[in-house]
C-alpha cells in the first residue's frame, strides 16, 4: 500500500553571523491533491536540533515563498536544517520541491599555510619525515602560518595551542596564547619556543588554532597540524615515566631500564611501585604525574646514600600512599596544586642529624632550590606565585600512616616543618606524625632541638594534627620551636606528645 506522507532533510546549512530569508518553491502532483510545508530546524553548536516554525503552502499553482528571519539568532543556532514534508490523502502522489534556499552572511574562515611558512629545529619548509634535535640544545623553535582564507574579518583575536604526545600517548602542554584577529587575506607567521632539555624519544607536536571555535569561524578541519620529531642525546642519568603501569616494568621507562641509585626520576604518567627495593636519587612529579604506593611490600629509597642526604622529593603532582614505605634521605617538598592523599603506610624523611634543607638536589637538571624551606615543606616561602610560592589549590589529606622527620637540622640551620598554605592542611586523628625520631621512635635527636614554622593566619586550621610526636631525645634544655604569623592556629586532634 502505497504511503500518504513523505519528506526530505538537508544537510545543517551554515555556520552563520547572521540569518537572512528563506526562499522555496513547491511543485505539486498532477492531481492537485496533495498538500505541503517546510519545516525550519536550528542547530546548536552542540548538534541538537529544534523545531523553530513551519512554513505551509497550499495553493494549487506553483507558489515562491519567502520569510525574513531577523528573529533566528546565529549566536545559538549557528546553522539551520529545512524538511521538506508533503501530504497527499486522496491520490498518494508527491509532489515536488522546486528548490529551497537559505540566505545568509557567513563566517571568516583560515587555515594552516605551511607552504607559505614552516620553521622546525631550525630548517624551513614541511617535511614528511621526523626531524630530529638534541636535548643539549635545551629548546627548538616551531613556527606556521595561519591565513585568513576568506573576506570576512575575525572577530576576535584567535586561540592558539600548542603541545607534545609522547609515545605513550601523555599530553604534554608547551603554550597556549593568542594571535591578532585576522582581516580577510591577512596572515601571521606564528612562532613559540618548545623546551626538550628534559625530553628523551619519539614526540608529535600538536598545534590548533581556534580550538573548539572560541572564535566563530566557518570551519576547522584546516586548523590543525602534527609534526613528529626525535629528541636524542638526552641528558644521562635522568629517567621518565610517561605511562601508566608498575615502577618494575623496564620498558615503561625513558630511557629503557627500572632506576638505579644514580638516576634521578621524573614523574609524568602514574607509575605504582611494586618492589620491595625501588630507588632513585630523586623523584620529581611532575603535574599530572601520579607515584603510588598501595603495597605493606612495596618500598621506594630516595637517595641512597643517607650519609649525605641530599635527595629531594619534589610534588607537583599527586602521590598516594595506602601502604609500604617511602624513605627520602634529605627533604620532602610539597607544591602548591599537588594532590597528597595517605591512609596508612611510612613517609620517612631522613636529614642526618643537621643537613640544611638548602643542601638538597633539586630534579631534573638544573631547578633552584631556593623555595625548599624545611626538611619537609607544604608550600614555599617565595612571593611570586609559582613552584615555590605558597600552597593555595590542591589538598593534602591523611586518614592513616606515619610520617617520620628523623633528625631535623638544629633550629639554628633549617626548619623540620615548614607551612605556608591558603588551604587547610588536613592530618586526621589516625595519622601521627613524628618529629626528632628516627624510624624506631627511639631517643636520638638533635641536641640543639628543631623549629617548625606556620604561616597560614586566613586559615582555621592552618594545619590539623591527629598526633604529633616531638622528640627532642630528654635532655634538660632541649628546646622545640614553633613559630609562625600573627593568627595561624595548629589544631592537634588526638594528642601531643
Amino acid at each position: 500500500m502505497p504511503d500518504t506522507i513523505g519528506s526530505m532533510l538537508t544537510q545543517p546549512i551554515g555556520p552563520a553571523a547572521s540569518w537572512e530569508r528563506i526562499q522555496w518553491q513547491h511543485l505539486p502532483n498532477a492531481f492537485d491533491s496533495d498538500t505541503t510545508e517546510v519545516q525550519v530546524y536550528g542547530v546548536k553548536s552542540t548538534g541538537v536540533a529544534v523545531k523553530l516554525f513551519s512554513l505551509n503552502e497550499s495553493k494549487a499553482d506553483t507558489v515562491l515563498s519567502q520569510l525574513p528571519l531577523p528573529a533566528i539568532d546565529a549566536n545559538v543556532y549557528p546553522y539551520l536544517q529545512l524538511k521538506f514534508e508533503t501530504r497527499d490523502k486522496q491520490q498518494a502522489k508527491a509532489g515536488e520541491t522546486g528548490f529551497m534556499r537559505v540566505s545568509y552572511a557567513g563566517l571568516p574562515e583560515a587555515a594552516i599555510m605551511p607552504n607559505e611558512y614552516f620553521l622546525f629545529a631550525g630548517k624551513t619548509g614541511a617535511r614528511n619525515t621526523p626531524d630530529t634535535v638534541d636535548a643539549a640544545a635545551g629548546n627548538t623553535i616551531f613556527g606556521v602560518a595561519f591565513r585568513n582564507i576568506s573576506s570576512k574579518t575575525f572577530a576576535d583575536s584567535i586561540p592558539v595551542t600548542v603541545q607534545l604526545e609522547d609515545v605513550f600517548g601523555n599530553i604534554i602542554p608547551v603554550k597556549t596564547f593568542k594571535i591578532k584577529p585576522l582581516a580577510a587575506d591577512d596572515s601571521v607567521n606564528m612562532q613559540v619556543q618548545i623546551a626538550i632539555n628534559a625530553l628523551s624519544g619519539h614526540y608529535k607536536l600538536f598545534v590548533v588554532f581556534n580550538k573548539n571555535r572560541t572564535v566563530p569561524e566557518e570551519q576547522l578541519q584546516n586548523n590543525f597540524l602534527y609534526h613528529d620529531f626525535v629528541v636524542t642525546n638526552a641528558v644521562s642519568g635522568i629517567k621518565y615515566y610517561n605511562g601508566t603501569g608498575l615502577w618494575s616494568n623496564a620498558a615503561n621507562w625513558l630511557p629503557a631500564g627500572v632506576p638505579v641509585c644514580s638516576d634521578k626520576v621524573v614523574v609524568n604518567g602514574a607509575v605504582t611501585v611494586d618492589i620491595a627495593n625501588a630507588v632513585a636519587d630523586s623523584v620529581a612529579i611532575n603535574p599530572g604525574g601520579q607515584l603510588i604506593v598501595n603495597n605493606s611490600n612495596s618500598n621506594l629509597l630516595v637517595g641512597c646514600n643517607a650519609a649525605n642526604p641530599k635527595a629531594l622529593l619534589m610534588l607537583r603532582g599527586a602521590l598516594t600512599i595506602g601502604a609500604g614505605t617511602v624513605q627520602v634521605n634529605g627533604a620532602m617538598f610539597i607544591s602548591n596544586g599537588s594532590i597528597f592523599n595517605q591512609s596508612g603506610g611510612n613517609i620517612i624523611i631522613n636529614a642526618n642529624n643537621g643537613v640544611n634543607s638548602a643542601g638538597v638536589t633539586y630534579v631534573p637538571v638544573n631547578g633552584s632550590n631556593a623555595g625548599i624551606p624545611a626538611i619537609f615543606s607544604i608550600g614555599g616561602r617565595s612571593a611570586v606565585p609559582g613552584i615555590y610560592g605558597v600552597f593555595n589549590t590542591g589538598s593534602i589529606t591523611a586518614s592513616g600512616g606515619n610520617i617520620y622527620l628523623v633528625n631535623p637540622p638544629p633550629s639554628n640551620a633549617g626548619a623540620a616543618l615548614h607551612v605556608r598554605t591558603t588551604i587547610p592542611v588536613m592530618l586526621g586523628s589516625q595519622h601521627t606524625l613524628f618529629i626528632g625520631a628516627d624510624s624506631a621512635k627511639n631517643t636520638r635527636g638533635n641536641p640543639d632541638g628543631f623549629s617548625m614554622y606556620i604561616d597560614a593566619p586566613s586559615v582555621v586550621p592552618a594545619i590539623q594534627f591527629g598526633t604529633l610526636y616531638m622528640n627532642t631525645g630528654g635532655k634538660t634544655g632541649r628546646k622545640v620551636w614553633i613559630t609562625g604569623t600573627t593568627g595561624s592556629i595548629m589544631d592537634i586532634r588526638k594528642r601531643a606528645e
